[in-house]
């Protein structure tokens, strides 16, 4: 990887996060990521996850932070998901940096209550995953999303799914009334 795509990650990166973020670790660590060696089964798409997941989760278990970060960006779709449920802050968040995310998982993370907030909250600012109107409402349903992330895509919803936010108990009270206001306005 050029560093000037390093620079671009890591500015995408660092925009994603709410706290600050030491630009030169994350620049060593992306950096170091690349000469690190992961299992090339875990690299490879073999276009369904593999069965054998509790194995899989083990060996990502003993992973390194590098090489986590390796495949959290550049792994299949088995390390991927189960590096978004990853303990550290911030291995999910590079796996939203991963090429070969698709609509569809990004529709899951966002519907996925076991994530972090940062995580949610990164999903709601990528305009790009957000076109989805399965992903918008996804992400407004998640009791876990900040709600500033999901009060910016009420005005999206359509009537019925504004109704069935409005009466819903399982999102933020403040969600559940400006759903209740817009549906009304309509």
């Amino acid at each position: 990887m050029s560093d000037s795509a390093i620079e671009k990650l890591v500015d995408s990166f660092i925009s994603s996060m709410p706290e600050q973020i030491d630009r030169t670790q994350l620049q060593a660590a992306v950096k170091g990521a690349e000469s690190v060696e992961v299992p090339n089964s875990l690299l490879a798409d073999g276009g369904k996850p593999n069965a054998d997941e509790v194995q899989l989760q083990k060996i990502i278990g003993d992973l390194s932070i590098p090489q986590k970060i390796k495949l959290a960006m550049f792994g299949n779709l088995t390390a991927r998901s189960l590096l978004i449920r990853d303990s550290n802050r911030q291995i999910p968040l590079f796996v939203l940096q991963n090429p070969r995310l698709t609509d569809n998982e990004i529709t899951e993370f966002a519907r996925n209550t076991n994530l972090s907030d940062q995580v949610l909250r990164a999903i709601g600012n990528n305009t790009e995953w957000m076109k989805s109107y399965n992903t918008k409402v996804a992400l407004i349903s998640n009791p876990k999303t900040p709600i500033d992330a999901s009060v910016k895509w009420i005005k999206y919803l359509n009537t019925n799914d504004l109704r069935r936010f409005g009466k819903s108990k399982n999102i933020p009270q403040v969600v559940s009334n400006q759903c209740k206001k817009m549906c009304s306005d309509k």
